[in-house]
């Protein structure tokens, strides 16, 4: 049966040579599905259920081109350019970050970066550095330890010494480095209320300025002999690897 749209018949295929447009009925509360024509078929319209159009959004499993515009929400981004209203590029140069207080001993790996600039650059993180935390309760301590190195011994591939570097007030540093220990090793400094340093003997003579870095021997830390000794003087004896305590009278 014909209708009298121009040469539109009422079949499958809505085609017409003559009619020039066709009335349209705005409707925002349905569903729409894109129709169209394919190169292979240019005078048969097709509607493609994969794309649909629904009160102004527009839903599709992807999209292939260049966008203009502003997202207020984004799951992901390679990048973002920051827009004039500094509200709608807050997270632009943010990450969102998770509170956690783990109720088991938890190692978590430490994000950094290659550079210290202002700049785009990409988060690394290895086994070289991570932090290890437990929540206290009213019955268990809690800790937050930060672990440097692994436990993968010198001449052994991927092995790392833990080290940590102070820097002091000249262009010098001080570096703590772990020794060649035969066992695990707790070191818990002492409660004092004058100024100390801690010092060490890397020998069985008298240890040197307060400045001298901490030594450990393999047989860990001495606990027989003077272990504190006030004013200037530095004490003598010992064995190797027993560590002092200066501190001003």
């Amino acid at each position: 049966m014909n209708s009298n749209a121009g040469g539109i018949t009422n079949s499958s295929t809505y085609y017409s040579s003559t009619a020039s447009y066709a009335t349209t009925t705005a409707d925002t509360s349905n569903t729409l599905y894109v129709v169209g024509v394919t190169s292979a078929a240019t005078t048969t319209l097709k509607r493609d259920t994969s794309v649909t159009i629904a009160g102004g959004t527009v839903t599709a499993t992807s999209f292939v081109g260049s966008l203009t515009g502003n997202a207020d929400t984004a799951t992901s981004a390679t990048s973002a350019t920051s827009a004039t209203s500094a509200t709608s590029a807050t997270n632009s140069t943010n990450v969102y970050v998770t509170k956690t207080n783990p109720t088991s001993g938890t190692t978590y790996y430490l994000p950094w970066a290659t550079g210290q600039g202002s700049a785009n650059y990409g988060l690394n993180a290895n086994d070289g550095l991570r932090y290890n935390s437990l929540e206290g309760t009213t019955s268990a301590a809690g800790y937050g330890r930060l672990i440097l190195g692994n436990a993968t011994a010198t001449g052994t591939a991927a092995n790392k010494t833990g080290w940590l570097r102070i820097y002091g007030d000249t262009a010098y540093y001080m570096d703590i480095k772990g020794g060649s220990v035969t066992a695990n090793r707790t070191v818990y400094l002492p409660t004092l209320t004058a100024t100390g340093y801690l010092l060490g003997k890397s020998s069985t003579s008298a240890i040197g300025a307060s400045n001298q870095l901490v030594y450990f021997s393999a047989a860990g830390v001495a606990t027989g002999g003077a272990k504190f000794t006030s004013g200037t003087g530095t004490p003598s004896g010992g064995s190797s690897g027993d560590i002092y305590i200066q501190y001003s009278a």
